[in-house]
């Protein structure tokens, strides 16, 4: 008897191992390819690796796509689905063609990103908000026309779109943000919207291919850093009511030739133009204050600059590096004795 029940035992623990062991079939519902990414939003994956979103209102944030994103080649958002959601599309290595419907309001945080294969996107003339780095990375993207429905372009939005070659933005556009043309390397020319009154730090940085820019009048600051290395940039019309140029902002445009920095600016700051290789021709305005440090360093082409009377301060190392340099100052005047001061050459105007 007691063998018997040994044996029964023993037949019923290797039942529950090789349970335990097989995996279960899987569920029709959990095939991964297809299910709700929102309220009334669903997705649907072919063979041919075409991701369709269709339905209506919001998709909402959504990350449990089919294993590998790579063999995604194209997304197609239908019509009546109003959003994209935040990181809806991020990394999909192999995404190639993008349909978005009229209709759709909003791109969301991120929702593109480091797509590194999508070489153009059709951005819906309904289109009223994108989000903070929403193309960014996506190195192949070659074209934007940004849709007059936008009034703000966020944060990094085309950050290291490096084949980008054409982008209009429309009038409409009142603000750009930080780091959001910066690293697009194949930029050549860009008009700046009419209406715009704010760009944020380092926005165009790096865009080592742009080679002119006029500021619409409406600027009257730049930010840190704003033109920061853009190699090839020749000249730059500053608009007449700026009143402030950020660190950096023109520093590493070893292109840049000629500058004039309009009457309201009171101060040339760190590294404004540090590393201006072949800048010739600077204009400072009259009531200008002070000139911090670095703020021409390495304008080695840079021969004469006239310093105006009403400086009260001037940096160490505001100069350096601009060898071949000669100071104009005024007589009795603050530059005047900075430069005697400090060795610098200079000379008087005459009389």
């Amino acid at each position: 008897m007691m063998k018997t029940a040994r044996t029964i035992l023993s037949l019923l623990l290797l039942g529950v191992m090789l349970f335990t062991l097989c995996p279960a079939p899987p569920a029709a519902a959990a095939s991964g390819d297809s299910g709700t990414c929102g309220a009334a939003v669903t997705w649907k994956l072919d063979s041919n690796g075409t991701l369709t979103i269709s339905g209506t209102g919001d998709m909402e944030e959504y990350d449990h796509w089919p294993r590998h994103p790579d063999r995604i080649t194209r997304v197609v958002v239908k019509e009546g689905v109003t959003s994209v959601a935040d990181y809806a599309f991020e990394q999909f290595s192999g995404l190639q063609r993008v349909t978005l419907p009229e209709g759709l309001l909003s791109i969301g945080q991120g929702a593109f990103f480091e797509c590194a294969a999508l070489p153009s996107v059709t951005l819906p003339a309904s289109l009223t908000a994108l989000g903070d780095y929403a193309f960014s990375g996506c190195s192949a993207l070659s074209a934007v026309r940004v849709p007059a429905g936008i009034t703000e372009i966020g944060e990094g939005v085309f950050y290291g779109c490096t084949h980008m070659r054409e982008l209009t933005l429309p009038n409409s556009v009142t603000a750009i943000g930080e780091l959001a043309f910066a690293k697009c390397r194949s930029l050549t020319a860009l008009r700046l919207p009419r209406q715009l009154a704010s760009v944020g730090a380092r926005a165009f940085m790096a865009c080592k291919r742009l080679k002119t820019i006029e500021l619409p009048a409406g600027i009257t600051a730049l930010p840190d850093g704003i033109f920061s290395d853009c190699i090839a940039l020749e000249t730059v019309s500053l608009p007449d009511g700026l009143t402030s140029l950020g660190d950096s902002c023109f520093s590493g445009c070893s292109a840049l030739y000629r500058v004039s920095v309009p009457a309201g600016v009171t101060e040339i700051p760190h590294s404004a133009f540090a590393d201006c290789g072949h800048l010739t021709k600077a204009s400072l305005p009259k009531g200008l204050l002070r000139i911090d440090y670095d703020a021409f360093s390495n304008c080695k082409n840079l021969t004469s600059l006239r310093l105006p009377a009403s400086l009260t301060e001037i940096a160490d190392g505001a100069f350096s590096g601009c060898k071949y340099l000669t100071l104009r100052v005024e007589r009795g005047s603050y530059a005047a004795q900075y430069c005697k001061d400090n060795d610098l050459p200079h000379r008087y105007p005459k009389k």
